[in-house]
């Protein structure tokens, strides 16, 4: 983790493990239950999306709406897990809290591994797609995704158009082509 500042304040050396040094990480635990419990509502309603639909594009198209209502209507938890220099798992490794940050690191790539499974099953049995092609996909779609989520809670594309949620639409239907055109690439 970037200290951001809490080295300086702390006395501590940069790059140093925080939470080493500071043993009353009771607060940091609750972070901990709240981005365990965003990461678990935002798999449930990927994976609902994702049942919603049989054929695969179509629960791709569905799985990246679910992450974009999911994202703008839980602005708050959803900038706590992707936004703000919270602590990751790395900066809990060695404390008592290390169990905890495991089970919110797990909890948060079970979302990851939703998506890199339903972009391998847009795959054929003859043109099969790689993990490390689906990583890369779901990466370009995330980085997308959160780009267009970032900016309207934040506001900042308020500053850049008159009605930014206007943007949604047109936003993931561009993301939606993105996919198939990176399907395309890989037949």
């Amino acid at each position: 983790m970037r200290t951001h500042g809490l080295a300086s304040i702390n006395g501590e050396q940069e790059g140093g493990n925080f939470f080493r040094i500071n043993p009353d990480i009771q607060y940091y635990g609750s972070n901990l239950a709240i981005l365990t419990k965003g990461f678990e509502d935002l798999y449930d309603c990927c994976h609902r999306a994702y049942q919603s639909q049989h054929d695969p594009l179509g629960r791709m198209d569905a799985m990246l709406e679910a992450y974009l209502s999911f994202g703008l209507a839980q602005a708050n938890v959803y900038n706590l897990m992707f936004i703000l220099h919270v602590p990751k798992y790395n900066d809990y490794v060695g404390t008592s809290m290390e169990p905890t940050a495991r089970l919110e690191l797990e909890t948060a790539m079970s979302v990851l591994e939703l998506f890199v499974g339903a972009i391998k099953a847009c795959g054929d049995v003859s043109d099969s797609i790689s993990d490390k092609d689906a990583r890369f996909i779901m990466i370009r779609l995330w980085t997308h995704l959160h780009g267009f989520i970032a900016g309207y809670n934040n506001s900042v594309l308020d500053y850049m158009h008159e009605v930014p949620v206007a943007l949604r639409s047109d936003i993931s239907d561009r993301i939606k082509g993105m996919l198939r055109n990176e399907l395309y690439r890989l037949s």
